[in-house]
This record gives C-alpha cells, sequence and structure tokens, in this order.
C-alpha cells in the first residue's frame, strides 16, 4: 500500500526536527567544551591519567552516542524478532 503525501510530509517534519534538536545540543556541547579547557584527573577503572575537560566531555559523549546507537538496533531487532514469533 503506498504512503499518501500526508504522511510523508509528517515524516520528513519528524525528520527535521530531530535534526534540529541533534544540532543544536552538539553545538551546546561545543560550546561547552571550548569553555571548560582546565585539566582534570581521570580514573576509571584500569585508567589514570590527566585531561582537559573538553576532551574527557567529548569522549564521553561519543561512547554514550556509540551504546545508544547499538542499544537502539538491538531492540529493533528483538521486538522485530518477537513480532514475528506473536504471529
Amino acid at each position: 500500500m503506498a504512503r499518501d503525501s500526508k504522511e510523508n510530509a509528517v515524516d520528513m517534519a519528524i525528520g527535521r526536527i530531530c535534526a534540529a534538536i541533534v544540532l543544536v545540543a552538539l553545538a551546546a556541547l561545543a560550546l561547552f567544551a571550548v569553555q571548560n579547557r582546565q585539566s582534570v584527573q581521570i580514573h576509571f577503572l584500569w585508567f589514570d591519567g590527566t585531561t582537559n575537560v573538553c576532551y574527557a566531555l567529548l569522549s564521553s559523549a561519543v561512547v554514550g552516542v556509540v551504546f545508544g546507537i547499538i542499544l537502539g538496533v538491538a531492540g529493533t531487532i528483538l521486538f522485530r524478532w518477537w513480532r514475528g514469533r506473536a504471529h
């Protein structure tokens, strides 16, 4: 069944809103990182070291995004598998 133009327009609007939210969040993260350049000590599991706050913040954001993508994809796969078994 083909989708009508109204549904496509809604999907486009949702995509634009999500893109705008991501861009604002990235801009805020970059601004925060640039304003916080002092050094901090990091102690995490077996890692010990000193780095700038901006590098610690950006690296933790990247790790968070990667884990979010992995969990989102895994959840989608599990949902599709579960939905296929229910029918």
